[in-house]
């Protein structure tokens, strides 16, 4: 059967390569179901904006994105290895939208013919210090969360003498669906529960909390203090060390005051969490400007996965704006104490990111002119 199911895919694959452009205008690709919500609103404004064939590509059985119903909207799926490899290699599209870094850098490379590569975010964290180095140099259109991200990548292809981007002031469809969502959560009796509740999302750097193995005395804290805590790794983690979070459950998921979610699809431990407990991860931003709810940073190296960060001189927004939307935590003062320091909150996020509430609309009309100008 499941030979089957392989072939059964080749053969869809070839159909996709075997259609004329203009039947497939875009196509969106996505490494799995936790990506979607990072697509999900530019794909369903595109698809209300205009008349175009748009195909939804995936490596995830279970990706939300297949089980949508348009005239315009066709779904793909993909294995990881040699078939999203070649798959990539033959691209015949006019416009590719992904989040997925590192285009040509790797395994996956570009296709002479595809038209447009662009890249939209699925973090608001800083392009030259979050991502490895050119991780973004081969797509011709980025869709920008700030000023912050315009500038760093500006600076990176003057410091690497590289051709100009288009570099589009978008925002972040992620964030526009939070502020939504929770508003209708927030009218719901669903977080009246009276209890304090602790969300733990981690990032997935080397020296992170679960990676260096801080997450036990975290948990086991907050448990003594009487907080109902959710752990949420982030899903690299879940494929880099499984191990460990494994020990992670074998000790606390018979504790009734510790949760664990694995699905970052979902938001409702967001919504219903008082208090946020990260290291660097780009969560940390959408708790913020999304819910302006506490944020208790765990004081660990911090995330730089491209070298040359810095000596590219632009300081990374996650660590500009870190101790504006949080508390550095040391570990030696309780939970509660802590939580006492904040006072009302407010963090402006107008003041950073653009179009908030209409990003998704934003990108639709922008890939909209785009079309015009492929097919005029």
């Amino acid at each position: 059967m499941k030979i089957l199911s392989y072939f059964d895919k080749w053969i869809k694959v070839y159909d996709y390569l075997a259609l004329k452009k203009s039947d497939k205008v875009i196509t969106f690709y996505s490494e799995g179901k936790n990506y979607w919500p990072y697509l999900k609103g530019i794909l369903e404004n595109i698809l209300k904006e205009f008349d175009a064939s748009i195909y939804y590509v995936t490596s995830d059985a279970d990706d939300p994105g297949l089980c949508k119903d348009n005239k315009n909207y066709n779904t793909l799926l993909i294995d990881e290895g040699f078939m999203r490899d070649w798959f990539f290699k033959k691209l015949n599209t006019h416009i590719l939208i992904t989040t997925m870094p590192d285009i040509d850098n790797f395994q996956i490379k570009k296709s002479i013919n595809t038209d447009y590569y662009v890249y939209t975010q699925h973090s608001m964290m800083s392009p030259n210090c979050s991502y490895r180095k050119g991780s973004f140099d081969n797509y011709d259109i980025i869709f920008c969360c700030g000023q912050y991200m315009i500038d760093e990548i500006r600076k990176a292809e003057e410091f690497y003498n590289l051709p100009k981007k288009e570099l589009v002031k978008h925002g972040y469809t992620r964030l526009d669906t939070l502020i939504d969502e929770y508003k209708v959560f927030q009218k719901s009796k669903l977080n009246n529960t009276g209890e304090q509740r602790i969300l733990l999302a981690p990032s997935w750097n080397e020296g992170g909390i679960i990676e260096s193995e801080l997450t036990d005395k975290i948990i086991q804290s907050s448990i003594n203090e009487g907080f109902q805590i959710t752990l949420r790794p982030h899903p690299e983690s879940l494929k880099k060390s499984p191990q460990k979070i494994k020990k992670i459950l074998d000790k606390f998921s018979n504790n009734n005051f510790f949760r664990y979610e694995d699905n970052i699809v979902t938001n409702d431990n967001l919504y219903n969490s008082d208090l946020l407990i990260t290291d660097w991860s780009g969560i940390a931003l959408e708790y913020a400007f999304a819910l302006n709810k506490p944020i208790l940073f765990v004081n660990t190296p911090q995330k730089i996965l491209n070298d040359d960060y810095h000596v590219l001189g632009a300081r990374a927004f996650e660590d500009m704006i870190r101790d504006k939307i949080g508390i550095i935590w040391n570990g030696k003062e309780t939970i509660t104490d802590v939580i006492k320091k904040f006072k009302n909150i407010n963090y402006e996020s107008a003041n950073y990111i653009f179009n908030i509430g209409k990003s998704n609309e934003v990108a639709a009309l922008y890939i909209k002119d785009l079309v015009k100008k492929i097919i005029s």
